[in-house]
This record gives structure tokens, sequence and C-alpha cells, in this order.
């Protein structure tokens, strides 16, 4: 799954998790691998997060014209050949 139409589903689903979670304070979105790029794309698309953090975000270079509107921290690794 690449590609920023089949983040489409995925974002709603995190869209509705920042619903239920923001009742309780400010939310950050944070993911590993494909979930890094979903939670950059979180960053960019899905209004409501107060930050993003990516781990190894797999397909991040796919979304490089989408403009975090939050704060992101992107964490990679150097030796990590997949990456």
């Amino acid at each position: 799954l690449r590609g920023t139409a089949a983040a489409a589903p995925p974002l709603a689903a995190i869209a509705a998790a920042r619903d239920v979670a923001a009742t309780a304070g400010k939310v950050g979105v944070v993911g590993y691998c494909w979930g890094g790029y979903l939670a950059w794309l979180a960053a960019a698309r899905v209004p409501g997060f107060a930050c993003a953090i990516a781990y190894y975000g797999g397909g991040m270079h796919e979304a490089v014209a989408d403009a975090p509107r939050v704060p992101v921290l992107g964490h990679f690794g150097t030796k990590d050949a997949m990456i």
C-alpha cells in the first residue's frame, strides 16, 4: 500500500482516533515504517494534532509536497539500507 490515495482510509481512521483521544487534551500522532509515513500525512492533512513523530517513515519522500501543519520529529537510521 503506497501512494497518497491508499492513505485516505487510514487517515480517516486516524482522525476518528484523534477525536476520541482529544477529549483528554492535546493529541499527537506517532508511527513506525508505513505508520511513520501516515504520521507525516496526518501532520499535513488531518487537522487537530499537536505534533507528529515518524520512525523510519518509509514513503515520506513520496509526500514531500505535503507540508506539515504541526511540528514533526523524524527518526531515521543512517545504516538502514531500507530507508
